[in-house]
């Protein structure tokens, strides 16, 4: 049975006033770093689509840098692999672990779709995903390489996830999350990244989808973003399953998804070879999402 709102299992801190190692750690974002980032990425394949030979070296590629960075931040406790493919295919997802002190806590899910498509049904021969999904990674890598940098030992285990096949039908994090479920793995909540570098024509309001999501997620979401990040918002619905955090919906797990644009002002060149980095994206704007990753 679909559930189109998941309610959380535990109170969220209170979000009264800035607590100060938060707001120094956010301050640490650089958005050039995250630019840097999700230009290199779109431009390192030719596309990412998961039933090409490109698509399924992307995640590898990915998981070895994720790696390296945790490496030569000397963290030896954390963990990065490739997750097996969904069911047909050869392209894996990627997790980071970052291992909490309390080993009994639910963890902390932060995800965003590693590959692309260009054309119907994957036909075109060029996708590089700048905004979707490069833009996405790029944030939560940025939000990754600030963890580091402030050497972040949480006391939730904090994963963070690149998922394969989501332009397939939310393929990756659809059995990640009934994964998830079978084990009976508690999750605290999930943040979606999907597209947040286009910041739309009639505003530049970070949008917060209302449907598929934890109503009450979303609601300290945009609080905490209020709070710590501090630029205007506003709310949208996809009107379906539009990217992987109605995975972990569909599996009874909290989620939150904030978006670059209302539905009818976002980026038109997706799923094209157009989808580029040039002329079109914004480093600041995409910034903030990297920010609300590490809040």
């Amino acid at each position: 049975i679909f559930r189109s709102d998941v309610p959380l299992n535990e109170d969220l801190p209170t979000l009264s006033q800035k607590d100060p190692v938060v707001d120094f750690s956010i301050n640490q974002v650089d958005a050039n770093s995250f630019a840097n980032f999700t230009q290199n990425y779109s431009r390192q394949f030719q596309t990412r689509y998961a039933k090409s030979e490109q698509g399924k070296n992307a995640p590898k590629w990915l998981g070895a840098l994720w790696l390296k960075m945790a490496r030569d931040a000397g963290r030896n406790d954390i963990v990065v692999e490739l997750l097996p493919p969904p069911r047909g295919l050869e392209q894996p997802s990627v997790r980071i672990s970052i291992p909490g002190s309390d080993q009994s806590a639910p963890f902390v899910v932060l995800g965003g779709h590693l590959d692309s498509i260009s054309g119907w049904g994957g036909g075109g021969s060029t996708a590089p995903g700048a905004d979707d999904n490069s833009s996405g990674i790029g944030a939560l890598t940025e939000a990754y390489r600030v963890l580091l940098k402030q050497s972040f030992h949480p006391r939730s285990t904090v994963q963070i996830i690149g998922y394969a096949s989501e332009e397939l039908g939310l393929l990756g994090s659809r059995e990640i999350a009934a994964n998830y479920q079978t084990n009976k793995a508690r999750v605290r909540g999930v943040l979606q990244l999907d597209m947040v570098a286009y910041p739309g024509n009639s505003s530049r309001a970070v949008t917060f989808m209302t449907d598929y999501t934890s109503s009450a997620l979303t609601r300290w979401t945009e609080q905490m973003f209020g709070l710590y990040v501090g630029t205007q918002t506003k709310e949208d619905r996809c009107g379906y399953e539009c990217s992987d955090h109605a995975s972990w919906t569909r599996y009874g797990y909290a989620s939150v998804m904030p978006f670059e644009a209302a539905m009818d002002d976002m980026n038109p060149n997706i799923h094209t070879a157009n989808d580029r980095w040039e002329g079109l994206l914004d480093a600041n704007f995409g910034a903030q999402f990297a920010k609300l990753a590490v809040g």
